[in-house]
């Protein structure tokens, strides 16, 4: 055998090698989706957290998707301002666990969009690089929660979309839910995807306890579905409070007094309903 045959079918084994790598890969293993696998608690600037082995940035077109169930995706101030095109939470997977965001502290900047609970329309199966095969389905069970930092969704003069449950199809949504507990979250709309009757227990939400909720324009009320303490307390509207052209969504909890008043006006409903 000469030498450069052995050279010309050493190069094909190669190629092919490189063909069956790239076949097995995830579909898209190029856009930044978090995978968690670093084992630092899932800080978002770390590299071996995403598949691809980089975080993302604003250039990354698809966005930040994390499907990693039961593993919390965190930002905080170490990072200093972090910013990506848009973040999914929850955006594809077989619906039988939950991915979380965490705002610890700091700034994020998706200049998009933020869609927690995100829904898709396909089902399939895919098989990585090791041979181990995934399952995904056309749902997503998405969980974020602001402790304190600022989440800007887009920029103060060009604002854009947060999703609870949403999806670019304008149908039915995944299950999503937001905690505001601290902090301030600012985009143009809020937006609630609709409850796929085909999965139970579902629920989309937002519950503020603490910090703040900016939206574009002057809103004096919100979905039913966004409440103060889990219900129990109030949600204030101030417009251009703190941010010029938004109105600013707080929650306050009632003084045990209001609360006991609350409760006997719903008993005195129910009884005069009976």
């Amino acid at each position: 055998m000469s030498w450069k045959f052995f050279k010309l079918m050493l190069l094909l084994v190669v190629v092919l090698s490189v063909g069956v790598a790239f076949a097995n890969e995830p579909k898209n293993d190029a856009d930044p989706w978090f995978g968690n696998a670093a084992g630092d608690g899932g800080l978002w600037t770390t590299g071996a957290n995403w598949w691809r082995g980089s975080p993302p940035g604003p250039a990354d077109g698809n966005g930040a998707g994390h499907d990693a169930w039961d593993a919390t995706l965190r930002v905080n101030d170490t990072m200093g301002t972090v910013r990506a095109n848009s973040l999914y939470v929850g955006d594809w997977g077989p619906g039988a666990g939950t991915a979380y965001f965490s705002m610890d502290s700091g700034l994020l900047i998706l200049d998009e969009e933020l869609m927690i609970g995100y829904r898709g329309y396909a089902s399939g199966s895919w098989t990585d690089g090791e041979g181990v095969e995934h399952t995904w389905s056309n749902w997503g069970h998405g969980s974020a929660t602001i402790h304190d930092g600022i989440v800007s969704v887009g920029s103060e003069l060009d604002p854009n979309i947060l999703g609870i449950g949403s999806t670019d199809f304008g149908g039915y949504g995944g299950v999503g839910e937001l905690l505001i507990e601290g902090g301030i979250i600012r985009a143009r709309d809020l937006v609630f995807g609709v409850i796929d009757p085909l999965i139970p227990g579902t629920a989309l939400s937002v519950d503020i306890t603490d910090g703040q909720l900016l939206l574009l324009g002057d809103i004096s009320s919100l979905d039913p579905r966004v409440t103060a303490f889990g219900g129990v307390g109030i949600l204030h509207f101030d417009y251009e409070m703190t941010s010029s052209g938004y109105t600013t969504v707080w929650a306050e909890i009632p003084e045990p007094a209001t609360v006991l008043l609350l409760g006997l006006g719903g008993l005195a409903f129910r009884r005069k309903r009976a």
